[in-house]
């Protein structure tokens, strides 16, 4: 980690300074919704407590783990939290760092652990999860002053990490400001619009149809899933070619012509208008507009309206995977101005949008820097700086 040990600080094995209780692999034939002890699993670390399942068996007092205590996903990200949910039992892959000297304040620990275990997580190669193991942990070279000074470092760090969570509340604050920010500007110009009334049916059509992605004709196409569009944001992520992704099960072919709507989950607004030609996932409508009737552009901002989005919520409802089907999709009625309208609206709107994502670019780097400081901030407590 570091390459000097700041004067007065000693450097010990962790296995010198501490020990760790691998968790216990419960039987999963006594696991639970509703009664017995929680199980901490390597998912429940990160939000402190989301477990939903129990264990309803006899156990061992030792697996029980308290509030305070120091524990480590051994899958996946390294990294040591300090769990702060209800008594629960130690589940497999999860460690707990236990019977600390003296010489170690574990508040220390928690601070200082984390960079050495982000090292060792970048070193370990994988093929599909990284695995820690309790000896590496054990073999981690942990550098510490005496107590007192321990105490007035974890103090300057917990004091530092207040400040950056509270510009972190107030980045994530400006985000939600400019999610309503663009849900306002398209609700405005969508409920001045004067016209006629009418149904998405008689403007806006479902013409593709499902094809086999594995044909010569569309194998090198580009595929959009559910999973490429951005929540709320239409950005379109990561697209790959149907060749790419190995794709076996019917496709849409879309054109940038259509728009394209996502039915599942509708409360997540995800919708695009590729200007490319293309594949798209059996759980989105590409739209194709009556051109005399519909732009391509108003469509787009009407799917992504608040009262469009209420209404497909509305007609979604079910149980398990909230779906908008296509009868309800299209039986939605609104007012629909003329196409020169249609036109000054949407070149309102992309240009408001435009303004906004460069807002969402400036916040999402603010997002970065938050992450950096909070790294510069133990780099420089445990280089003897703070």
């Amino acid at each position: 980690m570091h390459t000097t040990t700041p004067k007065g600080w000693e450097t010990k094995s962790l296995e010198n300074l501490l020990d760790i209780q691998n968790g216990y692999a419960f039987a999963s034939d006594r696991f639970s919704n509703d009664r017995g002890m929680p199980l901490i699993r390597i998912r429940d670390l990160k939000g402190g407590y989301g477990t939903v399942v129990r264990f309803d068996g006899e156990f061992d007092d030792n697996f029980v783990v308290k509030s305070g205590d120091l524990l480590i996903g051994m899958d996946g990200e390294f990294r040591c939290y300090k769990w702060q949910g209800p008594d629960a039992l130690l589940n497999q892959r999860v460690c707990r760092l236990i019977d600390f000297s003296d010489e170690l304040l574990p508040d220390f620990v928690l601070f200082g652990i984390n960079p050495h275990l982000k090292v060792i997580e970048k070193n370990t190669p994988f093929v599909t999860v990284r695995h820690l193991s309790a000896k590496k942990i054990k073999s981690i070279d942990f550098s510490y002053p005496p107590l007192d000074e321990q105490r007035r470092i974890v103090a300057r760090i917990k004091e530092c990490m207040e400040r950056v969570e509270e510009l972190e509340g107030l980045r994530a604050e400006a985000m939600r400001e400019r999610d309503y920010l663009l849900e306002s500007l398209i609700e405005a110009e969508y409920q001045e619009a004067e016209g006629k009334n009418v149904m998405l049916t008689d403007i806006c059509a479902i013409t593709s149809k499902l094809v086999d992605p594995r044909e010569q004709q569309y194998v090198d196409l580009i595929h959009i899933g559910g999973g490429n569009i951005e929540a709320k944001t239409s950005k379109l992520l990561e697209l790959k070619t149907a060749r790419e992704e190995k794709l076996k099960s019917s496709k849409f072919v879309f054109d940038n012509s259509m728009v394209l709507y996502n039915k599942i989950r509708p409360y997540l607004m995800k919708v695009a208008r590729p200007d490319f030609s293309g594949l798209c996932s059996a759980d989105m409508y590409p739209l194709l507009p009556d051109p005399e009737k519909l732009t391509r552009d108003y469509l787009f901002y009407l799917l992504l309206s608040r009262n469009f989005t209420d209404y497909a919520i509305a007609g979604s409802n079910r149980a398990g995977m909230p779906k908008v089907n296509r009868n309800h999709l299209f039986a939605y009625k609104f007012t629909l101005p003329s196409i020169e309208k249609q036109q000054r609206i949407t070149e309102t709107l992309d240009v408001a949008v435009s303004a906004v994502e460069e807002l969402r670019a400036d916040m999402t780097l603010s997002s970065s820097e938050t992450n950096a400081l909070r790294e510069s901030i133990l780099r420089k407590a445990f280089a003897g700086e703070l």
